[in-house]
This record gives C-alpha cells, structure tokens and sequence, in this order.
C-alpha cells in the first residue's frame, strides 16, 4: 500500500471518530435543553405545608418561583401568596426600620396592611411573622 492510501484511511478514521463525538454532544445539548423546561412548580399543598411547618422563607422562595413560571393560582394559593407578601414586606420594613429608612419603611407598612385581607382566615399567622421578625 501506497503512504497516501494510508493518511487517507487514518485521516477517514479520524473524520469518523470526530462525528461521532459530535453527534453525542448534539444529543446532550438537545437532552439538556428539554431538561431544563422541564421544572418542579409548587402547589396548593406544597405551600400549605410551607405554613403547616411556618417556614416563610421557603414559602416565599416558592412563591417568587411560581411567579417567574406564570403559575396560575388557585384561591388557596392567594391566600399563601398574600401571606409570602407579607412576610417580605415585613422583613424589608424591620430592616429599614433598624437604618432609620423611615420613608421606605413606611412604604413597606402599607404592603404589610394591603395583603392582610387577602389572607383570610390566615391573618392569625401576622402575630407569628412579627414574634418571628422580633417586631412590634
């Protein structure tokens, strides 16, 4: 055999061992984007379990992931959203309040007063986020 039909053939080799890695990382790509559509949304039950356990900050992290996934909410669901809400605007208005941000403080204290009748018959928790926040 000639050097040349040699180079070929382990040039041919190299060419093909090439597109194969390439067809396996196109098969990845594809795996890893149809992953990532795919993402836990968290329900009616996930959140009461969030107040069942008064883990607000998780219920919040839950909410605020909710959102950006343009969950719909179920009434149960608003309920906890208010009470996410509120518990932000709590902590955010303790936090002003320590600086002396009084102005943004303030603008916090209406968020807080605005979601109280959209919890419902979970307004009771208010008591448990302020013993919580050290507020009052």
């Amino acid at each position: 055999m000639r050097k040349k039909d040699i180079k070929n053939k382990i040039a041919y080799v190299f060419i093909g061992i090439l597109c194969f890695f390439l067809v396996c990382f196109i098969g990845i790509f594809i795996t890893n984007m149809v992953e990532e559509r795919s993402y836990y949304v968290s329900d009616e039950e996930d959140l009461f379990w969030n107040l069942r356990y008064d883990n607000y900050v998780s219920l919040l992290e839950d909410v605020k992931a909710n959102e950006a996934r343009h969950v719909k909410k179920t009434g149960g669901m608003e309920k906890c959203y208010a009470i996410a809400y509120y518990y932000e605007a709590a902590s955010m208005y303790k936090a002003y309040m320590e600086v002396g941000e009084t102005q943004k403080a303030a603008k916090k204290k209406q968020i807080m007063e605005a979601q109280i009748p959209l919890m419902g018959e979970y307004s009771t928790l208010i008591q448990d986020i302020h013993k919580r926040l050290n507020l009052d």
